[in-house]
């Protein structure tokens, strides 16, 4: 850690407590472990020594007096990143400066040695001799926090705006509520003119005028480029207002053939209050719209209203072939705005100076792509997005690799219309707003499903008085919850860490034994989140003494050593990768207390921690009345309506997993055989995944499963089976270089290799191990023995 923290140009000065004992000419014993690792570095004092005067009072009492004399010149901490740097002393893991080891060291450098290190230098010690991770105990961060500006030609268009939007309108279009109508309102509230009056002219001049004071006032524009800029918006405008929707859409995207047959069907359906067939479901999933049918309308819309004097001839061309990439992106993917603007040629928009210069050309074509900003802001946030949501439904599907798909809102009306009806007839039930208590209100949307669909509840609305989402709120109840995985909770795995952990040890045995058969069978809980009772779950916690009386939230940062190699003058986030980590740490952990972190590191990795001295208290009593108030009032929002869920635990919610699995790990202690030889059972939140060399073990423990299913309708005596399990596959052989379907890995390999979100990635062919499911894990366990 010394030699690392040296080439850090940050540091003028890094030196060991025994480096700086020889400096001052104190007397000590060189054999001391504790002066040859703790640390003390500075940015841009270097080393000075003072006549050693002994002290006259213990270290507490120096510090005490120097806390004491510090409180009026620093502000409380808070949450700001500025106020962090301006902080000076941290709360968190301050104790340990007052050790045995400390107060020798006070004592042999004296008064006013000791005053210079604590005034000017940061001191770390290493947490265990064992570990190269060392604890700041003294000084200023060792993380800087610099916050980098990002660029305006950086800016995120926003794409996540376009999906899910569920508003439902006769006519096609746009929003009633857009920037024209809200210019035409201004018209008729400031000026007194009839509607009747109100001529498209008279809008589109009102609505430039707006533009420009919201869009194009930063960007400076000469007067002349200014005015013609207008006309050609105002013109945008007009054409806008003149754009026939209906028959546009006929001809691009017109409705299927059979849509009045499935709407009789739905119908139908609903009146005879019955399930819907997957037929049905999947019947209204095949009537998606091509990417080629939406670009087709996009493009023939942005055609006709924007001026060809806006941006050129040719610059019009590239921006409507580009477009397309706004479409067919997948879920996650974004684009900047300089992705469009840096395609086109600046020198040749009409309306733009026309003067040019070779010495002065990056100069010149920066200045105008930076006034180009503001009009594809305005292009995207005000007709695109609100284009694509207003007139589509755009979502993902299961299964299908988080492409979207893009549905015309008569037919998803149908979709939401029979999923509805199945959730009220289970598990939501209609309630009143004015009998809505909680702040917390979860946005109900649906995924499409081979043959069904999936409910999908997230919880980003803030509330009014807290400012707090729900998620953000539990967040201190996740932190508790997150010391469960620690634990060993039934056949539950957490993440791809713990399952390639299992694997690879189940492989050592493969391997010893001279690569048996091996077989694998996987299951499923049927609604698994849905089919929890919460009076077996609450009962589940207060019994179980994993979860202690009170914790401490503390925040700290890890930084950890990454694998660049050591030249000189580099930065520490150069050298280091840092987290922003926070943990419960229980109160009676008196030692994890003062460290104020609960983390394994790695032994050959170099890690430092940082106490933000940020610290919160939650007490058992508080953490159960937070999950029962939560699953008692789940309020979720439909379109415009409110349910409220009867069963089960919400899905959306960051501590949902976890209790789901705390949850199932309760239930498979009822698991009385054991099961003969070397069997690995695994399960992520709902899924299992078997693994044996004797073929009776997986019959054996699929007859276990079904006897608990027994146990558990007995003494629910509900019609929703609590572990209701749904074999996906039969047993299935495994041999050496082949996987559950019987591909080869080469055939693995050509299959990514033809899948364009891996190309685009850089992760096809011979990155399999990134990847989540338990089908592919097993190819890298399975495929190469060596």
């Amino acid at each position: 850690m010394l030699f690392t923290l040296k080439q850090i140009q940050q540091f003028q000065s890094v030196f060991t407590f025994q480096q700086y004992l020889s400096f001052i000419g104190a007397q000590f014993d060189q054999n001391t472990i504790f002066y040859q690792t703790t640390l003390i570095c500075s940015d841009n004092i270097p080393l000075k020594k003072f006549p050693i005067i002994k002290p006259s009072n213990f270290l507490y009492q120096k510090l005490f007096e120097k806390k004491k004399k510090e409180e009026n010149k620093h502000t409380q901490f808070s949450n700001n990143e500025n106020n962090f740097q301006n902080k000076k002393y941290f709360l968190g893991s301050q104790k340990l400066i007052l050790s045995d080891e400390m107060e020798t060291f006070y004592k042999l450098v004296g008064e006013q040695n000791i005053e210079f290190i604590l005034q000017n230098f940061k001191i770390l010690i290493k947490e265990d001799l064992n570990r190269e991770t060392y604890i700041q105990i003294w000084g200023e961060s060792i993380m800087k926090i610099t916050l980098k500006i990002k660029s305006s030609n950086q800016e995120k268009i926003g794409r996540q705006q376009i999906l899910y939007c569920n508003h439902m309108s006769r006519q096609v279009g746009f929003f009633k509520k857009n920037f024209i109508t809200h210019a035409k309102k201004e018209i008729i509230m400031r000026n007194f003119i009839p509607k009747e009056s109100i001529t498209i002219d008279m809008i589109s001049m009102k609505a430039t005028s707006n533009i420009f004071d919201q869009y194009y006032f930063e960007e400076k524009f000469k007067s002349q480029e200014k005015q013609e800029l207008r006309n050609l918006t105002q013109k945008l405008i007009n054409n806008m207002q003149k754009f026939n929707f209906p028959q546009a859409f006929k001809i691009f995207v017109p409705l299927p053939s059979n849509y009045l047959n499935l709407k009789k069907e739905v119908y139908q359906s609903i009146r005879q209050k019955q399930y819907p067939t997957a037929n049905l479901y999947d019947e209204i999933y095949k009537n998606y719209l091509t990417y080629n049918q939406v670009i087709s309308i996009l493009r023939n819309f942005l055609r006709e209203i924007i001026p060809i004097n806006l941006f050129g001839q040719q610059n019009l061309y590239t921006f409507l072939s580009d477009i397309q990439q706004f479409i067919i992106f997948l879920r996650f993917e974004d684009q900047n705005y300089s992705d469009y603007i840096n395609r086109l040629n600046v020198f040749s928009i009409p309306w733009m100076n026309s003067y040019f210069s070779k010495k002065k050309q990056k100069i010149l074509i920066s200045k105008k792509r930076t006034q180009l900003l503001p009009i594809f802001r305005f292009l995207f946030q005000q007709i695109i997005i609100p284009f694509l949501r207003h007139n589509f439904y755009i979502t993902e599907r299961m299964k299908d690799d988080w492409k979207l798909f893009y549905y015309r809102k008569e037919i998803w009306n149908l979709t939401i219309k029979l999923s509805l009806n199945q959730l009220t007839s289970t598990n939501l039930k209609f309630i009143s707003p004015e009998k809505i208590t909680t702040q917390y209100i979860g946005k109900l949307r649906i995924v499409p499903k081979p043959g069904t669909f999936r409910p999908i509840v997230t919880y980003n609305r803030k509330s009014r008085i807290s400012k707090l989402s729900l998620n953000k709120k539990l967040l201190d109840v996740k932190y508790v919850l997150r010391n469960l995985r620690s634990q060993q909770l039934g056949f539950s795995v957490f993440g791809n860490p713990q399952i390639f952990n299992r694997l690879e040890e189940f492989k050592k045995l493969w391997i010893k034994y001279q690569t048996p058969q091996t077989y694998f069978m996987s299951m499923d809980i049927h609604k698994c989140y849905d089919s929890i009772q919460l009076e077996y779950l609450l009962k589940f916690i207060e019994e179980s003494n994993i979860i202690q009386s009170a914790y401490v939230i503390n925040k700290y940062y890890l930084i950890i050593r990454n694998n660049r190699q050591l030249k000189i003058s580099k930065q520490i986030r150069d050298l280091f990768n840092i987290y922003d980590r926070t943990c419960a740490i229980p109160i009676n952990n008196s030692q994890c207390l003062q460290k104020g972190y609960i983390e394994y590191i790695q032994q050959n990795k170099l890690a430092i921690i940082v106490n933000l001295g940020i610290q919160t208290t939650i007490t058992f009593s508080e953490f159960l009345l937070s999950i029962k108030e939560l699953c008692q009032n789940n309020i979720v929002q439909f379109e415009n309506r409110y349910f409220i869920q009867t069963l089960g635990i919400p899905q959306g919610l960051n501590i949902s997993g976890i209790l789901c699995s705390f949850y199932i790990a309760n239930i498979e202690k009822n698991l009385t055989r054991k099961l003969l030889g070397d069997t690995l059972i695994m399960r992520l939140t709902d899924d299992y995944c078997c693994l044996t060399f004797d073929k009776q073990n997986l019959v054996t423990f699929q007859f276990e499963i079904r006897q608990i299913q027994k146990i558990i309708l007995e003494k629910l005596k509900k019609c929703i089976a609590s572990i209701q399990m749904m074999i996906k596959h039969n047993i299935i052989q495994i041999k050496r270089q082949s996987i559950l379907n019987g591909l080869e890995k080469q055939q693995i390999q050509k299959n990514q290799l033809q899948n364009p979100y891996l190309l685009k990635r850089k992760i096809a062919n011979f990155k399999i191990k990134q990847t989540s499911t338990y089908h592919k894990n097993l190819v890298l366990i399975f495929s190469n023995q060596n």
